[in-house]
């Protein structure tokens, strides 16, 4: 059975649909592509492709925070990452009406300030992938009511495609998935990245093994339920740096808890706290990885290095399969007492679970190092620009 989109929903797209019908003049001038970033996090998703877009004269890049009801607040993200402060519109009725040729998110909660009078093209181009989603298993953070809103989803890899088509198919848009890869993760796999130049920034111990530990976040995740644990046992152990990067949500909902703990953690030599939100240059100045069931941990798998995953029942794998090709890829744990014989075997051997790494990786990122051409492909086409014909 087809489900029907909500009452806003709808009546938001009748209206659309009327103003479309609407005679009007002809505009000429660049493509108006408009960015949606919620927070740091969004911004170095979509960051790949703005900048892409930036350089073409045909196209004019906008960026907007919908959730953000300042504009002086909203230009504080997008001007910290290096953009133009007149790059950014305030989410308001006015910037609602204005024809934009599409708008990109890439995360969502509602459509009531984001929706684009004039119906223009909307595509989500998502945060990452996870294998603990939803507890009914869907494997993306969007309602399966608002699909039918989008023109395209991004997926990053194959695995995902088919849960992603039915789900379309269940609400009537089973042609809205569209299999595209993670163009976050192209600096990953391209050469950009210089190991030996990040660990001389961060000033680590070139004699020592760099341990990452960057779990996500909710009540089941490694950062609730063993964080202190797991950085007690490293510390323990004058072998290691230590690279730290929590989720941007962790401390949200007791700062007053965490930050004395992340103080007596930054003031011991070896450890680094990272605010930063890209990951990637602290992925690859890694040797290996402790996580949970957070995207790192699958981005990780593109470097072919050592990934350790703390595993808890309440976090569902979506889909099913991606469970066994996870316990092929990662030493898995769920009590820390197991970790330090895990470290020992997969330190001393750090190839042995390559091939399933490798798998990993292949299942979950589509072409990784093309991705960003094939996004930028995409939105043209459904901007009504010209395609770079990305393959």
């Amino acid at each position: 059975m087809t489900a029907r989109p909500p009452w806003n929903v709808q009546t938001r797209r009748a209206i659309s649909a009327l103003l479309r019908r609407a005679p009007i003049a002809h505009r000429d001038g660049p493509l108006r592509i408009l960015f949606d970033a919620f927070n740091p996090m969004n911004l170095a998703c979509l960051q790949p492709m703005i900048d892409a877009l930036a350089t073409r004269p045909d196209v004019r890049v906008s960026l907007v925070n919908s959730r953000e009801r300042s504009l002086e607040n909203a230009r504080v993200m997008f001007t910290a990452a290096g953009y133009a402060a007149n790059q950014v519109v305030l989410a308001s009725p006015r910037m609602r009406w204005r024809r934009w040729s599409l708008y990109v998110c890439a995360d969502h909660r509602s459509v009531r300030r984001s929706w684009l009078w004039w119906g223009t093209p909307r595509v989500y181009a998502d945060h990452g992938i996870s294998g603990g989603r939803h507890p009914r298993g869907e494997w993306w953070e969007l309602r399966p009511d608002l699909l039918a809103t989008y023109a395209a989803v991004f997926v990053t890899g194959e695995i995902f495609l088919p849960g992603a088509r039915e789900q379309g198919r269940r609400v009537g848009c089973a042609d809205v998935p569209r299999l595209v890869g993670f163009p976050k993760l192209d600096r990953l796999v391209d050469g950009s990245l210089h190991r030996h130049d990040i660990a001389h920034r961060l000033r680590l111990d070139e004699r020592r093994r760099t341990i990452m530990l960057a779990p996500s976040w909710g009540p089941y995740s490694l950062g609730t339920l063993a964080f202190d644990s797991v950085m007690s046992l490293l510390l323990g152990d004058d072998r290691f740096n230590v690279i730290v990067k929590l989720h941007q949500l962790q401390t949200r909902d007791a700062p007053a808890e965490w930050q004395p703990r992340l103080r007596s953690y930054a003031a011991h030599p070896s450890v680094r706290l990272i605010d930063d939100p890209d990951g990637l240059p602290y992925l690859h100045a890694s040797d290996a990885l402790i996580s949970d069931h957070s995207s790192i941990g699958f981005e990780f798998s593109l470097l072919d290095r050592p990934l350790f995953q703390f595993d808890h029942p309440a976090l569902i794998f979506s889909p099913p399969e991606l469970k066994g090709i996870t316990e092929r890829a990662a030493y898995r744990f769920n009590n820390v007492r197991d970790l330090p014989a895990l470290l020992e075997t997969g330190l001393r051997a750090p190839m042995e679970r390559s091939a399933g790494r490798r798998a990993l990786a292949a299942a979950c990122f589509h072409k990784p190092g093309t991705a960003t051409a094939r996004a930028v492909d995409l939105l043209l086409s459904l901007a009504g620009g010209t395609s770079t014909a990305a393959s």
